[in-house]
């Protein structure tokens, strides 16, 4: 996936994601993964799910 692409998705993602819970003070824990890094690992399992499923399905032309 290029650049641009994942940029566009982004930018119409990020409203819809749940602000992050404010770190404690004493034992933070580890810091958390940026949201944009889950996301992206999540796109090639999404868009291989119709296939799994066997349901053939036209491309989005939107978002491509």
């Amino acid at each position: 996936m290029d650049k641009p692409f994942i940029d566009e998705l982004w930018r119409r993602l990020e409203p819809l994601l749940p602000q992050a819970k404010a770190r404690r003070e004493k034992y933070p824990g580890r810091k958390p993964v940026p949201d944009r890094h889950d996301v992206t690992q999540l796109l090639p399992f999404i868009d291989a799910i119709p296939a799994i499923r066997g349901i053939r399905v036209r491309p989005c032309k939107s978002l491509k």
